[in-house]
């Protein structure tokens, strides 16, 4: 019961968190993606694409919908679109000191974040590993979904926290720009990609 209650909080989590660093995206390739859903290229930090086997039918589906939902490594925002937080600070014509302080606070946000995604790269393939066993450990099963809970947690504080210090370096007019601009982003009017 704990399980199917805590699913769908975390894929709302998951969904709702957006990465706020995709003006670095300059080294991650986009993944196609075929009608099963399966990634049709591998793409990894050498930003090579290398391809990959299709599921074959002894693989559980749960498999292939469980990465759906999972963050992206690519940086870009839940559409695909690659429109981060440095792009969405454009048009409030930012001082060089303030892009200097910016990028610092996002530096220090990106390898915390980055230490993060590597937990949830090893979660994910623990949770494989016991979804294609032929009787699962449901008690590791609930210990490995409370850690990328908690994982979860702690990532959507720091791009909260990182969020509120770039905040705090913008001048009144521009707090106030960026205050509209986050209301936007939230009620889906700040882009049209669909």
């Amino acid at each position: 019961m704990f399980i199917k209650q805590l699913i769908p909080a975390v894929a709302l989590v998951i969904m709702t968190t957006q990465p706020i660093f995709a003006a670095d995206s300059s080294t991650s390739a986009p993944s196609s993606t075929s009608a099963t859903g399966a990634s049709s290229t591998d793409t990894s930090t050498t930003g090579t694409s290398t391809p990959t086997t299709p599921p074959t039918a002894t693989t559980p589906s749960s498999t292939s919908t469980s990465s759906s939902y999972a963050p992206s490594d690519s940086n870009s925002g839940t559409c695909g679109c690659k429109r981060g937080l440095m792009k969405m600070l454009e048009p409030l014509q930012l001082t060089d000191a303030q892009k200097d302080q910016i990028k610092a606070i996002r530096d220090k946000a990106k390898a915390s974040l980055q230490s993060n995604k590597d937990q949830l790269r090893s979660i994910r393939t623990q949770m494989h590993s016991l979804i294609t066993t032929s009787s699962m450990d449901n008690a590791k099963l609930d210990s490995l979904i409370s850690q990328k809970t908690t994982i979860l947690g702690n990532m959507m504080r720091v791009k909260a926290t990182a969020k509120n210090q770039i905040y705090n370096v913008l001048n009144p007019q521009q707090q106030q720009q960026f205050q509209q601009m986050l209301q936007e982003k939230a009620q889906g009017k700040s882009h049209n990609c669909h």
